[in-house]
């Protein structure tokens, strides 16, 4: 910018000192005319009484001349000129000046600032009148290149103007006027600022680029890829650490020596790649390659590699071919995790295929995207049904049982929770059949949510389990009226025989009373006989009563009855017990207090027999949930899995507790005791 202004003020100043030159040659002429001599001056008349003064004539039209000249002179240039005198009188304002200004010349001196619109161009204010060119000249200063912006109604535009203006002096140096010379630079001006500012652009473009090439080079130097650029001498001028780090070796001059000097291999891993058919070897002859592999083996890596390269040509802005660029990165695992997952896909599809279970996978819209061979076999349709996307359930299966699935199905998709559910499919052909499905949420390739299922035919199973529930039932009822029906005997012997044997056993012992010992000791004696054994029938008959139905299990509940249990005698005499009831209620099912009983009984019957144990704890507990029984000795204990499955104790107890839903579990050993853990659900 610097240098253009200074080439514009050289041509401004070379303008103004030619117009100088030429306004001084037009003085030199004017003061060099023949003085008129004083007779002249008078007017002389020839008879006819006309003056004749031929040298004033002379020294008239030679000054007619000469302003003439420099009248087209300072209306030709593109200088404006302005001429004043001492007293600040406009007496030259050229038609450049008019151009330039855009005004005609106006008084007073003081106001030329104003009137003419003159601005500092820097603070964009009016010029300080003491400071305008013209008015500086008058007072005899020299002023040189002054610039100033011009701007009134006259104008169209604002015009830059630089001024020089010069005191004019008569031969002997008094002062007589001024003279300033006007120049428009508003285009060189605004050529200067566009020059500058397009260098300046340049100069941020060049640091740009140079910080992008800086940035570019970081980057490439950083990452895992291997970069390399070639000229179109096939020699590297570019070479990223990553490549250096992938082959183990630095550039090598010359594309023949590619192959051999980085051990370069097809993906036979046998066969030397030809050097001219190398991606960069061919991306140097205008070709574009993409992905293709090779292998590197040489001394200076541990292992072999295998590369996935990509080569391309590449040109400057013209046009013209300058090289090539080649990027590689090392996919030798993630090679070997493609053969792995392809091994496991491929496992894995053929476990789907073999797989008795009906397998599938649904899109949220209920449309079967995959089925295995048992699904296709099942609903009599084909793999390629199921890729059309045009497979539902409404077009395998009734309508009724579609809606109930494709229930199931939304309430897993919506909820992402896992269902496993029996559902009850009528094909279109009416065939039925039970399944239990268990169901669960998947992603697809996108993100999308999708649906995965494995079903199992489970009709047969279920109607065994319905003839088992069956069996069950019945069994549990054939109990009830077992129970019913020791209830009614234990009543009967309660209530006729133990009655009529106590009765009998008063009798006797009323009439041995009468009796007297010393007359008749054999009939005394046999009456003592006969008591004895009326006792022993009664006691026998209430413990008949007790293992058939305790009639305390019916008034008072299963606690009590355990307790009256407990209490007997027999117990007593061979070991310790100890009864712990917490109880949430009193009384439970009938049917149910009952078989709690009879596995108490049974546990009571087994230690006795087998046990020889000298302690014996019954713990039982009632939550709102289930009942918990627990019996345990300090006995000799026995291996569970060496019982007879003849034996009818530990196998009639699972029985009674699988009847009722419970759980009977056995835990002992030889020497560690007994302990037998029964547990039952109770229905809220």
């Amino acid at each position: 910018m610097n240098a253009a202004m200074n080439t514009f003020t050289k041509n401004t100043a070379s303008e103004i000192a030619h117009l100088r030159k030429r306004v001084t040659e037009l003085e030199e002429k004017i003061r060099n005319l023949s003085p008129i001599p004083e007779r002249s001056l008078h007017a002389d008349r020839s008879g006819d009484g006309k003056e004749n003064h031929p040298s004033l004539s002379l020294f008239l039209n030679t000054a007619v001349e000469q302003k003439n000249i420099l009248k087209s002179v300072l209306e030709s240039v593109d200088v404006g000129v302005i001429v004043a005198n001492r007293q600040g009188e406009i007496i030259l304002f050229n038609p450049a000046s008019r151009r330039i200004i855009g005004s005609d010349p106006m008084k007073p001196v003081t106001s030329w600032a104003n009137q003419y619109g003159c601005y500092d161009l820097e603070t964009n204010e009016l010029i300080d009148i003491e400071n305008f060119p013209l008015l500086a000249a008058i007072q005899g200063k020299e002023v040189t290149d002054i610039k100033f912006l011009v701007r009134n109604d006259k104008l169209p535009e604002d015009v830059i103007v630089v001024a020089t203006a010069s005191p004019i002096r008569d031969p002997d140096g008094n002062l007589n006027g001024g003279v300033v010379l006007l120049r428009d630079i508003t285009k060189s001006q605004t050529d200067s600022i566009e020059l500058a500012r397009r260098s300046t652009a340049i100069t941020d473009a060049q640091h740009a680029a140079d910080t992008q090439k800086r940035l570019l080079e970081a980057i490439l130097n950083s990452v895992d890829i291997a970069v390399t650029v070639s000229n179109k001498q096939g020699e590297f001028v570019f070479f990223n650490p990553a490549a250096r780090h992938i082959l183990g070796v630095g550039p090598v001059s010359g594309v023949e020596n590619w192959t051999p000097k980085y051990g370069i291999y097809r993906s036979d891993q046998v066969t030397p790649y030809p050097p001219e058919e190398l991606p960069l070897a061919r991306a140097l002859r205008g070709e574009t390659v993409h992905d293709d592999e090779l292998y590197i083996r040489n001394p200076e890596i541990s292992d072999d590699i295998l590369l996935c390269v990509t080569a391309t040509p590449f040109t400057s802005p013209p046009g013209d071919f300058e090289g090539a660029v080649c990027i590689f990165r090392d996919i030798t695992e993630q090679k070997r995790s493609q053969q792995t997952l392809e091994v496991s896909e491929e496992r894995f599809r053929a476990f789907m295929e073999n797989l008795p279970a009906i397998a599938f996978i649904k899109n949220s819209n209920g449309q079967y995207i995959y089925g295995n061979h048992a699904f296709l076999s099942y609903h009599d349709t084909t793999a390629e049904d199921i890729e059309s996307g045009k497979v539902t359930d409404f077009d395998l299966t009734q309508r009724d049982s579609a809606e109930r699935i494709r229930e199931n199905d939304t309430h897993v998709i919506n909820g992402q929770t896992p269902l496993h559910v029996g559902e009850h499919l009528i094909k279109l052909d009416e065939t039925a059949a039970w399944f239990s499905v268990y169901k669960f949420r998947l992603s697809g390739t996108s993100g999308e949510p999708l649906l995965g299922g494995i079903a199992v035919d489970v009709t047969e199973r279920r109607e065994y389990a319905q003839r088992l529930e069956a069996d069950e039932q019945l069994l549990r009822n054939m109990i009830e009226l077992q129970e019913k029906e020791r209830l009614l005997v234990a009543h009967d012997i309660h209530d006729g025989f133990v009655q009529d044997v106590v009765g009998a056993k008063m009798l006797s012992e009323t009439i041995r009373g009468k009796l007297n010992p010393s007359l008749n000791p054999a009939a005394q004696h046999q009456f003592n006989e006969i008591s004895d054994a009326l006792a022993r029938a009664i006691s026998d008959a209430r413990r008949l009563v007790s293992e058939l139905r305790p009639l305390v299990i019916d008034d008072e509940g299963v606690v009590a009855a355990i307790r009256f249990l407990i209490s007997e005698k027999r117990y007593a005499e061979f070991m310790k017990i100890t009864f712990i009831p917490q109880m949430s209620k009193e009384r439970f099912d009938p049917l149910l207090e009952g078989n709690i009983f009879r596995i108490v009984q049974e546990s009571l019957n087994n230690a006795e027999r087998h046990s020889e144990a000298g302690t014996l704890s019954i713990n039982l507990k009632a939550t709102k949930s289930r009942i918990e029984l627990s019996i345990s000795d300090d006995g000799i204990g026995f291996n569970p899995a060496q019982i007879s499955t003849e034996r009818f104790g530990l196998r009639g107890m699972r029985e009674r507790a699988r009847i009722f839903g419970g759980d009977l579990q056995v835990d002992s050993a030889p020497g560690n005791g007994t302990r037998i853990q029964v547990t039952f659900p109770l229905k809220q």
